[in-house]
Order: C-alpha cells, then structure tokens, then sequence
C-alpha cells in the first residue's frame, strides 16, 4: 500500500452526512464501479476533500442559511461506505420547505489557517481567534454568520500571518 492509497478523503452530501475514508477505497476491480457514499433522492455529492492530519485539523461547514460550524475532523467517524454521520444539524422543518436548507459548503481547515468566507460583493476573513466563536461538536447547528455573508458563494483557505 503506498503512501497515496493511505490518503484520507472526507465525503459528504447536501443533506449534512459525511464520514472520512481511505484513497484505496475508490479503487475496484469491478467494471461498473463502486458505492462508497450512499445519497439519498433530492440530495447531491458534495466535491471531496483531501485531509492531511486528523488531529489538528478541523471541518467547517456552511448552510444555505448562512450557519457556521467549525469542529475537529477526529469527531467523524472513519467508515468504508455509507451514508456518514450528520456534520451540521438542519431541523425537519427547515428541510419540508420549498426552499429547504441544505449544506452548502464544506471544507477542511489546516492547523492555524484562516477561512475565507466569500460573498457576492465581499469577502470576510476568520482568524483562528474569530473562529472560536462558530467552534462547536460535530451535528450542532453552528452559528449564523452577520446579515451581509450569510449568502456563501466559496470558502477559502489563508494562511495566517
């Protein structure tokens, strides 16, 4: 097994589930391919995300909704398939609306970097002290993100100086 098939990579879908698993997990013998992440109807994969050290790094996760959550990747579970365990809380009656809440965006924060949070019209740019206040456990709701960055086009990553 080489140090490429060791690699770890966090699945997840719109619907706030995810886990993380092994690169050779993708890899099959088979011709038709193989499920690793199982989706439900009305829901959609989310791109993967490469994780490089498990104790320091930590997942933030943003909503349709403008909610925050940052807590640390060694929350989720490691599994070979599956559905995953839920990252972000989304109530019921926010998933029953026309326009339901989904999960947005998600990526993985190196120790000490800064998240980008990148709006239409404006960027805003959390500092390791600025993201304790969106810190919490894996399946809590997060916090709301100020009125004006609360509609994510992307989140990006800096280092901090």
């Amino acid at each position: 097994m080489t140090n490429e098939d060791k690699a770890l990579i966090f699945l997840s879908s719109d619907r706030g589930y995810g886990f993380f698993t092994r690169f050779s997990n993708f890899i099959t013998k088979n011709r038709n391919g193989k499920a690793l992440i199982n989706i439900t109807d009305n829901s959609k994969f989310l791109p993967p995300q490469l994780i490089n050290d498990i104790e320091h790094e930590m997942i933030a996760a943003v909503t349709t909704k403008g909610q925050l959550l940052i807590f640390p990747v060694s929350q989720m579970p490691k599994l070979d398939k599956g559905k995953g365990n839920k990252i972000i809380s989304i109530p019921k009656k926010e998933l029953n609306t026309s326009d339901p809440e989904k999960l947005k965006l998600l990526k993985i924060l190196p120790d000490n970097a800064n998240l980008v949070i990148n709006t239409q019209n404006d960027s805003l740019i959390l500092n390791r002290g600025n993201q304790e206040n969106y810190l919490g456990k894996r399946a809590q709701r997060g916090k709301k993100l100020p009125r004006r960055y609360q509609i994510i086009i992307s989140l990006g990553i800096e280092p901090s100086t």
